[in-house]
C-alpha cells in the first residue's frame, strides 16, 4: 500500500497532478498547427507563384487546399503574401511561447508539489513507510 498522494511511479504522480494543463498545452498545441501549414503554404506560393512569375502585372490566382481563392496581379499579391507570411509566423511564435512558458511553470509546480508531498512524509511519523524502503 502506498502513502496517500503517491503513484507507483513518477509518470502516475505528474500525470495525476498535472492532466488538466496537460490538456490545455495539447490544445493550445494543436491550434497552433494551422498556422505553421500556413506559413508553409504562403511561403511555398510566394516562391512557386509570384516570384517566378513572368512580369510583375501578371495576374496570380491564390489557391488554398486546391480552391482558388483571388487573382491579383503579382506585385499586390507579393506584398500581400509578405504580409501574411509575417502574421502567419508571429502568431505561431507566439502560440509556441506561451507553450513553452506554461510548460515551464507546470514543471516548477509538480515538483514543488512532489517537495511538499515527500516532507508531509517524512515529517509524520504516524505515515507508512514506502514499501521496499525500510
Amino acid at each position: 500500500m502506498l502513502p496517500d498522494g503517491l503513484n507507483r511511479t513518477l509518470f502516475g504522480f505528474v500525470l495525476r497532478a498535472t492532466w488538466r494543463n496537460q490538456a490545455i498545452l495539447v490544445g493550445v498545441t494543436l491550434a497552433s498547427l494551422p498556422f505553421y501549414y500556413l506559413s508553409l503554404e504562403v511561403a511555398k506560393t510566394l516562391i512557386n507563384r509570384v516570384l517566378l512569375a513572368d512580369t510583375h502585372d501578371a495576374p496570380v490566382m491564390l489557391e488554398l487546399f486546391g480552391f482558388g481563392l483571388y487573382t491579383a496581379p503579382a506585385r499586390e499579391m507579393l506584398l500581400e503574401l509578405s504580409f501574411a507570411f509575417l502574421g502567419c509566423v508571429l502568431v505561431y511564435q507566439l502560440l509556441k511561447m506561451v507553450v513553452n512558458i506554461y510548460k515551464g511553470i507546470l514543471t516548477e509546480r509538480v515538483v514543488a508539489h512532489l517537495r511538499r508531498t515527500l516532507l508531509a512524509m517524512a515529517n509524520n511519523p504516524e505515515h507508512p513507510r514506502i514499501p521496499g524502503r525500510d
